[in-house]
């Protein structure tokens, strides 16, 4: 239930200090959290990440199901039909042509003290990007996250998608055509290295 107060209350200052306090204390604490996880797996790697997929996904043995083979992705092309491929192929194309007409430009400036002024723009090492599953598929989102990275430059493109075991053949073949080449079926808690 939300609690109520009035600023009309002589409690006020009091009861909303309360609020504010609280709200700091659950978000330190959740951030305390996923930082003890991000050290872990940096320092642990996979050994972590599995032991995270067992605990936050109950995958009983994560280290045979959590990558997807690059065979899958094969199979996943056989199980689309040729409208659905073009469908995406298309999207794919649109969504790239629009993120390139917004790439910034290096700028370069000299002002009359002849102070050299400059802007330059580089892209991520790497990008992550989630694709929801469930009851429901969104290969939209794969390219709609995974080609503004490409378009930017990044290098590496990362994708990870719920740790059902079932992933949508439209989403890995959305995947292939941003150039994804590194999967993995974790949950959201999880991050991929």
């Amino acid at each position: 239930m939300i609690k109520i107060i009035k600023y009309s209350d002589k409690n006020f200052n009091t009861n909303l200090e309360k609020i504010i306090n609280l709200k700091r204390l659950q978000s330190s604490t959740i951030e305390l959290k996923v930082k003890k996880i991000l050290d872990d797996i940096k320092k642990n790697k996979d050994e972590a990440l599995f032991k995270y997929a067992k605990k936050f996904d109950n995958i009983k043995d994560p280290s045979n199901n959590l990558r997807v083979k690059p065979n899958e992705i094969k199979k996943a092309k056989n199980l689309c039909s040729i409208d659905s491929i073009k469908a995406l192929k298309l999207a794919a194309n649109r969504i790239e042509k629009f993120h390139k007409k917004q790439m910034p430009k290096n700028t370069f400036y000299k002002d009359k003290e002849g102070m050299n002024i400059k802007t330059r723009w580089l892209p991520l090492e790497k990008a992550g990007v989630y694709a929801p599953g469930g009851k429901a598929s969104y290969p939209s989102s794969v390219l709609m996250s995974a080609i503004p990275a490409k378009v930017a430059g990044v290098n590496e493109i990362i994708m990870t998608v719920p740790s059902s075991g079932e992933i949508n053949p439209l989403t890995l073949v959305a995947a292939e055509l941003c150039g994804i080449k590194k999967f993995s079926c974790w949950g959201a808690k999880q991050l991929e290295r």
